[in-house]
């Protein structure tokens, strides 16, 4: 009988000795604990032992997680779309700068909102999504979305990773498929929560972005480097996702209070000044935001 979880050994440098890092709770259900360990070698942070790709399914199952809402039902709803709009403007703005226009794949789309942006900008575009849910309501907005990369055929000028890649559990059958539907010249835009930043030092083991099982990897932006550079790409540029901050810290003030019966140690506006010490961060430093994002082309030929 198969098993609900595996251990593996580093997926970046592929070390099979690791240490206790941290233990995190699931953010929706904070009883369940799950272990971050550390490389000895190459000191990458990711969840082991991890729930196998065909038991990953449950843990998506709460109608909270974000990405898959297609409905606003409270303020918070009403925050994170306003939050959302602000980032898709950004996003488009770089895509603009760098692709141009084009063939757009968004990997992990969720709901579609930045795709039918894109659109609206003159990008041709796709989507791919696991959640049933999710790719009905893109389906339903005229967008073509399939449900696996090995569905989807073609090329593109970009293909969008916006916090996706730390959900997949074989990384190297991923670059295959990028390898494959990406031109030669197309550009890889991949943006992954940065467990260094300020906002995740500060809230340790309830820091939201940790989103254990869900979230399997935990890169710091050079490990997101060494990882493209071994499958063949380059990082041209990095820029960062400037209100990411202040959801994480609003999220994991919620998370600590529930974990700890609702001890609320830390001020409001101590938690609010966190957010903009990790914002001002990320400004001066794009590779010390909480939302870095790597625009990667592939590696010229010598």
């Amino acid at each position: 009988m198969e098993t609900p979880f595996e251990t593996i050994p580093c997926p970046i440098c592929e070390h099979g000795t690791s240490q206790l890092h941290l233990t995190v709770p699931d953010r929706f259900h904070p009883e369940q604990e799950f272990q971050l360990v550390k490389c000895r070698q190459c000191g990458f942070v990711y969840l082991n032992p991890r729930p196998t790709a065909d038991h990953i399914g449950r843990y998506y199952a709460a109608s909270d997680y974000d990405p898959h809402r297609t409905e606003i039902r409270s303020l918070f709803d009403v925050v994170y779309t306003a939050i959302q709009k602000i980032n898709i403007g950004l996003k488009l703005r770089w895509l603009k700068q760098t692709v141009g226009t084009g063939r757009v794949l968004d990997v992990g789309c969720g709901t579609g909102e930045f795709l039918q942006a894109a659109q609206n900008r003159g990008f041709t575009v796709e989507g791919m999504e696991v959640n049933a849910n999710a790719r009905d309501y893109v389906a339903g907005q005229g967008i073509p979305v399939a449900e696996t990369l090995e569905a989807i055929t073609g090329s593109f000028d970009a293909l969008t990773f916006w916090h996706v890649v730390e959900h997949i559990h074989d990384l190297s059958e991923l670059f295959q498929h990028i390898q494959r539907l990406l031109k030669p010249n197309g550009w890889l835009i991949i943006a992954v929560p940065n467990h260094q930043a300020v906002d995740a030092r500060a809230f340790g083991r309830f820091w939201v972005a940790y989103d254990a099982p869900r979230h399997l990897y935990h890169f710091r932006p050079r490990d997101l480097d060494q990882l493209a550079k071994h499958h063949g790409f380059e990082l041209q540029q990095r820029r960062f996702l400037p209100f990411d901050p202040f959801y994480n810290v609003l999220l994991s003030r919620n998370l600590k209070r529930q974990c700890l019966s609702g001890d609320d140690s830390v001020s409001v506006f101590g938690d609010f000044l966190v957010g903009w010490r990790s914002f001002w961060a990320g400004w001066r430093h794009p590779d010390q935001a909480a939302s870095p994002v790597a625009f990667y082309r592939r590696r010229a030929s010598r």
